[in-house]
């Protein structure tokens, strides 16, 4: 592992039980055992840190989904498998996944350049654009998606991992039928 790896390594489960006000780059180096001055030859500041650590798992994250996506499919059946993805990916991973989603609600995130955090994910936004009958609701729709993957990665997490499949099928279904009436006839 080299030392940008290690410092990740590090800094995630910090970041997560510190918080990352909470988490000082003097705290990271000593957890890994390297002089701060060496964690800064890596990374200008703590921000540069938090941005490319989540930069990393997003695109982890999306390498993975990708996988089991079949392009060739009509968009209704992709984000299915979107959704499968980011559920299991999500369950498998619980800390770099609460790290993803504890980085998008930060201040930190609303500072990024939106064009770099919105990567990944311009599909998604394109495929409802061509479904929904008014595309001013493509944000809307986003939103519902995401918010509805996050509270079922939770809930198979911390009350029924054991029912995660039957779990992941019918949330997709209720998000489903929830969007059929904005969806062009």
């Amino acid at each position: 592992m080299n030392k940008r790896e290690l410092i990740f390594k590090t800094a995630l489960p910090l970041f997560d039980e510190l918080g990352f006000s909470g988490t000082t780059t003097a705290k990271i180096a000593k957890e890994a055992g390297i002089g701060s001055g060496t964690l800064f030859l890596y990374f200008q500041s703590k921000e540069e840190l938090l941005s490319e650590l989540y930069f990393e798992i997003k695109e982890e994250m999306i390498q993975a989904i990708k996988q089991n996506m079949d392009e060739s499919q009509p968009c209704a059946s992709q984000m299915r498998s979107i959704w499968e993805g980011v559920m299991y990916w999500g369950v498998v991973n619980q800390l770099k996944y609460s790290f993803l989603n504890q980085f998008s609600y930060s201040q930190h995130f609303r500072n990024l350049a939106k064009s770099r955090s919105a990567i990944g994910f311009d599909y998604l936004a394109e495929c409802f654009a061509k479904m929904l009958a008014n595309p001013e609701h493509v944000s809307l729709v986003l939103t519902a998606f995401y918010g509805q993957i996050f509270a079922m990665v939770y809930h198979i997490i911390y009350h029924d991992e054991s029912n995660k499949e039957v779990l992941t099928k019918d949330s997709f279904d209720i998000f489903w039928n929830g969007i059929k009436h904005l969806l062009k006839v």
